[in-house]
C-alpha cells in the first residue's frame, strides 16, 4: 500500500512527478499500446478517491503523524537535494574518488 500511496499521491501532490508518464512511455515505445491510449490514461484520475482516503488514513498511522502533521508535511516547499550532509559529502569528495573509480573498474576488467 505505501509503494502505491507513494507514487500515485505523494509524488504527484508533491513533487509534481507522475510515474505513470514514464511507464505509458515504455508501453508505446515497445508497441504494446498508442500513444492516444497513453494519452487517454493520464487524463483518468491518478488515484479513486474512496481508496485514497482509506490508504492516507492507513500510510498516516503506520507513519505515527496525525493528519494535521502529515498535511503540514506534504504542503511544505520540497527541499532541494544539496541541502542534505549527503550531497555535500559527494560534492567535497568525488573529485578525490573519481581517479580510483576507473583504476578499479581497469583492474575489475
Amino acid at each position: 500500500i505505501f509503494t502505491k500511496f507513494y507514487q500515485h499521491y505523494i509524488l504527484p501532490t508533491k513533487f509534481k512527478v507522475d510515474k505513470r508518464k514514464a511507464h505509458l512511455s515504455n508501453l508505446i515505445c515497445s508497441g504494446q499500446i498508442k500513444r492516444e491510449e497513453a494519452l487517454k490514461k493520464l487524463e483518468e484520475p491518478i488515484y479513486n478517491a474512496e481508496e485514497l482516503i482509506i490508504d492516507k488514513a492507513y500510510v498516516i498511522k503506520k507513519l505515527g503523524f496525525s493528519e494535521e502533521e502529515f498535511d503540514a508535511i506534504m504542503s511544505q516547499k520540497p527541499k532541494d537535494h544539496r541541502e542534505f550532509k549527503t550531497e555535500k559529502f559527494f560534492d567535497e569528495y568525488y573529485p578525490i574518488i573519481k581517479p580510483f573509480k576507473k583504476i578499479y573498474k581497469a583492474i575489475k576488467n
